[in-house]
């Protein structure tokens, strides 16, 4: 080939270069100019540098200062052999993933080319002489800015050798002040989105996005049919704190308020700042009124209680309060918050520090809080008791057993009964220690009747679902009969108790009937067990609802009901005991019926220790009354 052969072709490759850079140039324009999102940028800016530059492998990587390393968040390649999302090019030499490439081009802050010829580097065996070792013969690194503050690289490789001239380093340039100018305009453009959404001093959404979140939720909230609540909470006397602590100071104090609040909150929860001291929490799912009082008392008082959330030991911190529930009182989300912020003006303006917006829902919510309180003294201050109501023999009508059941003598309302405060004491889980000092108390009265050598009964005591529901229920019932042998203990379930994870029920009963626990259901035929479920449970007694029994006299289809329970559990070797027994007719009939036991207001109310104690001496009821 002739020397004039060889320049012509040389001219030829330099012309086809610079017409694959210039296409490469004007593609990635065209892309920039419509760019709204990073990582979509970087996907296409690498595919047009291998598809249209005729480049094997392109990736850009953002550069951490801090660790000094080059993560890529973007590549193209055809069979490049190289996982790129499991690599990280480090700018540090002692680091095993050090890049000479990247580290000229970051350091120096140019193109740095390394071509055939010069693809040597310094120090043998560094990230990109294994990358070399792939077959590729040249490479080209381009150092991306974000406004004149380097950013990362946008990195090439080739399998052909590489010698460019300044023409196209300048083109190559020019695709860095195209990606940097478009790196900037994203920068500014998130900035602003960020401002229109969240609020610059706390990082937290701000009124708009909440808004937003309280749509998103509301819709969910109607398919679950269940309930959200918006609360609004401000800091009082902020303005008097503000000219105290200074513009610095009541920042930080709104700052650290904001990061503590937020702490408090679940995983579906929001927490935004509305505008100054008040911020907003959208509570997800919610059950109640009271519930969510409950949660937002505590939260509240773990927040202001931090030592150092208020630097001055002379000002008390405190809050007020205002909720709105969805869908209860507010029919859309504007209605959410502007009934929210009536229910804080409302919180201001009177002693109460925490408003629901509806007057009804007031009431019942502080209410159930005053009982809330008092239950926490009862607990505190034993105020809890039991009565016994003697289950008798229906044969003989001797006294074969007792049911246990628990009052609350409240030193200010007087005796409380069982409906009025199970619920709560469930709710809050504290049913669970209430329920244990039941069992406790009736195992120790039945040890005190033997003392006095009285011949006690056996003693029912009724169990709750969240005692059934928790893992260490066996335990528990363990660690109480431990070191008694002769305990009388018998616990009552509901139906309703045993359809919720049956199998997990039946294998918790099997276990406390094999401590000798006797069991019965309660209320039998008004739950929904099926006749399998009940051949299958460890229990020794079946109690026939109260309803059944004071209908059976007047109304045939209760007596064919009652007629048949009695029935059934004679044919599975069950006794069958009815509750609610108020009148001489029901008793006969019942005893016709071959009912095995009774208990209800005709024989006795439910006692005291003192006279169960004395009925236990007679040992017989012949004149029930």
């Amino acid at each position: 080939m002739s020397i004039k052969t060889t320049k012509l072709t040389r001219l030829q490759q330099k012309e086809l270069s610079l017409s694959r850079f210039h296409n490469m140039l004007l593609k990635i324009n065209e892309t920039v100019l419509r760019a709204n999102d990073r990582i979509k940028l970087f996907e296409q800016i690498c595919s047009i540098s291998v598809e249209n530059g005729g480049f094997d492998v392109a990736w850009v990587g953002q550069l951490n200062t801090t660790s000094l390393t080059v993560t890529p968040l973007a590549w193209h390649a055809e069979n490049a052999g190289i996982d790129f999302a499991k690599l990280s090019f480090n700018t540090c030499k002692k680091s095993p993933h050090y890049s000479e490439l990247c580290d000229k081009s970051i350091s120096e802050t140019r193109v740095v080319i390394a071509d055939h010829a010069t693809y040597q580097y310094s120090k043998p065996e560094t990230l990109d002489d294994r990358i070399r070792k792939h077959g590729y013969a040249s490479a080209v690194a381009i150092p991306l800015f974000v406004e004149a503050e380097i950013w990362g690289v946008l990195v090439l490789y080739d399998r052909k050798p590489q010698e460019l001239d300044k023409d196209e380093v300048g083109l190559l340039k020019n695709f860095s002040a195209y990606i940097s100018h478009a790196l900037s305009h994203l920068k500014r453009s998130e900035l602003l989105n960020y401002l229109a959404y969240y609020d610059p001093l706390t990082g937290l959404p701000n009124r708009e996005l909440l808004i937003d979140r309280i749509q998103h939720f509301t819709q969910i909230v109607d398919r679950n049919e269940s309930s959200l609540a918006l609360v609004l909470i401000d800091i009082e006397r902020f303005q008097i704190l503000s000219k105290i602590l200074g513009r610095q100071g009541a920042d930080d104090l709104l700052k650290r308020f904001s990061s503590r609040l937020k702490e408090q909150v679940f995983n579906r929860d929001s927490v935004a700042r509305m505008h100054g001291n008040t911020f907003a929490w959208l509570m997800v799912d919610v059950r109640s009124a009271t519930q969510v009082a409950r949660i937002v008392e505590a939260a509240i008082a773990s927040v202001l209680k931090e030592n150092n959330l208020l630097d001055i030991s002379f000002f008390s911190l405190q809050t007020n309060t205002g909720i709105a529930m969805y869908p209860n009182n507010s029919a859309c989300p504007e209605d959410l918050i502007e009934h929210a912020e009536a229910a804080l003006k409302e919180a201001k303006a009177s002693p109460e520090r925490c408003v629901f917006y509806s007057t009804e829902m007031n009431e019942i919510v502080f209410a159930s809080l005053d009982i809330e309180h008092r239950l926490s003294n009862a607990i505190l201050n034993k105020q809890f008791v039991l009565k016994y109501q003697p289950k008798i023999d229906l044969r003989n009508l001797r006294i074969v057993g007792m049911e246990a059941l628990i009052r609350w003598n409240d030193p200010d309302h007087g005796q409380i009964m069982p409906n009025c405060f199970i619920p709560m004491l469930e709710q809050t889980g504290r049913i669970v220690d209430v329920g244990n000092w039941a069992i406790q108390q009736a195992i120790s009265d039945y040890s005190t009747w033997r003392t006095l050598g009285l011949r006690p009964s056996i003693i029912s005591v009724n169990l709750s679902q969240v005692q059934l529901r928790r893992s260490d229920f066996v335990d528990s019932i363990k660690d109480l009969l431990s070191e008694i042998d002769d305990h009388g203990l018998s616990l009552e379930i509901t139906e309703s108790m045993l359809m919720e994870n049956t199998q997990d029920s039946i294998d918790k009963l099997q276990a406390i009937r094999n401590m000798g626990v006797d069991l019965a259901i309660d209320d039998f035929g008004t739950g929904y067990s099926s006749l399998q479920y009940l051949t299958l449970l460890p229990v020794n007694y079946l109690k026939i609802d109260k309803e059944f029994v004071n209908n059976m006299t007047s109304d045939p289809n209760s007596m064919t009901l009652v007629s048949t329970i009695i029935s059934l559990a004679h044919n599975l070797g069950l006794k069958v005991i009815a509750e609610g027994v108020e009148t001489e007719e029901q008793c006969k009939m019942l005893r016709l019926l071959r009912c095995d036991e009774a208990q209800g207001y005709f024989f006795s109310k439910p006692v005291d220790f003192e006279t169960i104690s004395e009925l236990l001496k007679q040992d017989r009821l012949d004149h029930p009354h």
